[in-house]
């Protein structure tokens, strides 16, 4: 299997480079035996293997469904502020954008505990033989009290509970904000 590599450009660190592919600091220090973050322009970093970068890239949906044929689980919490008050009926949209199209792997609203459990998702297996082996996804959260919440990357596993915590903010909290007023 061929791997997917990078020449590190002037103004780049491994943070940067990490979110660029889609990836982590930790899992490039691994990938490349560095002890620390310390780069240096030229430097070439292994990124991944084709079949890894394929799976973040998701181009066509049957790509997805091809290098995804695992299944990972999702725990969606959703709260107010910083005291953890669970918000129930709140709907939840589990998606992914394609090239082709955008798929709703989820829908459902939160009970009274302000949970989800056990949403089902296509995720690599854990038979894979590559590095990140994790599928992305997006969650949109609505309440008609509350201000709707996209979260933008949630990373599944194959075998592995993933837990997501939304917090969300009344809406009488956040009207206005933003509005300029005359003197």
């Amino acid at each position: 299997m061929k791997n997917i590599t990078h020449i590190v450009q002037l103004g780049e660190n491994l943070y940067s480079i990490a979110k660029k592919y889609n990836t982590t600091v930790k899992q490039l220090m691994e990938l490349n035996n560095l002890h620390n973050i310390n780069l240096h322009v030229g430097q070439t970093l292994i990124i991944g293997s084709e079949i890894s970068q394929v799976q973040k890239t998701e181009l066509f949906y049957e790509d997805f469904l091809k290098y995804n044929q695992g299944l990972g689980l999702l725990k969606i919490k959703t709260f107010i502020g910083n005291t953890y008050l669970p918000i129930s009926k709140v709907k939840i949209e589990v998606y992914k954008e394609f090239k082709d199209k955008k798929q709703i792997f989820f829908t459902g609203y939160t009970g009274e505990s302000g949970l989800i459990d056990n949403i089902s998702l296509p995720s690599p297996s854990k038979q894979a033989n590559y590095q990140n082996g994790a599928s992305t996804y997006q969650i949109e959260a609505k309440h008609p009290s509350y201000e709707d919440k996209t979260i933008d990357t949630v990373y599944i596993y194959d075998g592995i509970k993933s837990i997501q915590q939304i917090e969300m903010l009344p809406k009488k909290y956040t009207a206005g904000k933003g509005e300029k007023h005359a003197d």
